[in-house]
């Protein structure tokens, strides 16, 4: 493993320790307010989020040399590049009232990712070598997607929180298409059809009817890498990790408007409780 991708996990499986340690020690009254679902609303609601995706690169620069008939050494030098492209999302949500997971989120997303890598040929012959820029490798895909996920809050104080999120997804590629010609499976092997059990890392903000959440998130497992943690994706002569952030906005549903019968000779008090019963409360 290249050292470059030992302390990015390392760094990221350190800050996810201290957030959970830090989640799991914070006292409730946070998270309780921020959850806390008024008479006008159901516990439930839905979401539309908008971000970019990324293809990181996981891999450094890779020299390949091939013996040409003539003797020459020539060596093909890639070079992978991070490259965003677009993540669409929209689906519902259910918060609970009590346990550990604080709600459960659902839904379908569009996204399209892109993987670059830049191509030198270097012709060692004397005195100096000959160096070729060849156009960059480019593949670009869509898919479309269902996803699971489960969620819990740390309360930072009574509006904003850290969200941390296990998530199933299971993906629908729709289009491929690269800068190069031939069969597009021998420079991706991935299938059609994938999944993967995602983590994802958020900071939010509660308002008046719902939750404004900003988040990345990373594969842990899944069809398409099925030899280690942190999921990569093998195209072309590199690999990367594709992340995927959202800017999601989660709104209540409010409560139907139920009329409430006029009942005569209660006390105001008895009245209001009456109102509040039949308005879900």
């Amino acid at each position: 493993m290249p050292p470059n991708e030992r302390i990015m996990i390392r760094n990221i499986l350190l800050f996810t320790l201290v957030l959970t340690s830090q989640m799991l020690s914070a006292q409730k009254k946070p998270v309780e307010y921020i959850l806390d679902v008024d008479n006008d609303h159901r516990n439930s609601g839905w979401y539309i989020g908008v971000g970019p995706t990324l293809m990181l690169p996981s891999t450094g620069e890779r020299i390949i040399n091939d013996t040409l008939d003539s003797g020459l050494i020539q060596s093909n030098i890639y070079n992978p590049k991070a490259k965003m492209k677009w993540n669409f999302e929209l689906g519902g949500y259910h918060i609970f009232d009590r346990g550990f997971v604080h709600f459960i989120d659902y839904g379908a997303s569009y996204r399209t990712f892109e993987a670059v890598e830049e191509y030198q040929r270097v012709l060692n012959v004397m005195p100096e070598p000959e160096v070729t820029d060849i156009a960059p490798l480019a593949l670009k895909q869509s898919m479309v997607g269902l996803n699971v996920g489960i969620n819990r809050l740390m309360g930072i104080n009574r509006y904003f929180f850290v969200l941390h999120n296990l998530h199933l997804n299971g993906n629908y590629r729709l289009s491929r298409s690269a800068t190069v010609s031939g069969d597009l499976s021998q420079y991706d092997r991935s299938n059609n059809l994938s999944g993967d059990i995602s983590y994802k890392l958020g900071f939010g903000f509660r308002t008046r009817a719902g939750l404004l959440v900003a988040s990345g998130s990373i594969p842990l497992v899944s069809s398409y890498d099925t030899e280690k943690l942190f999921s990569r994706k093998d195209i072309f002569h590199s690999k990367y990790h594709p992340l995927v952030f959202s800017i999601r906005y989660m709104w209540l549903r409010k409560q139907p408007n139920l009329k409430c019968p006029k009942s005569k000779g209660k006390s105001r008090k008895k009245e209001k409780l009456f109102k509040r019963k039949m308005n879900g409360g």
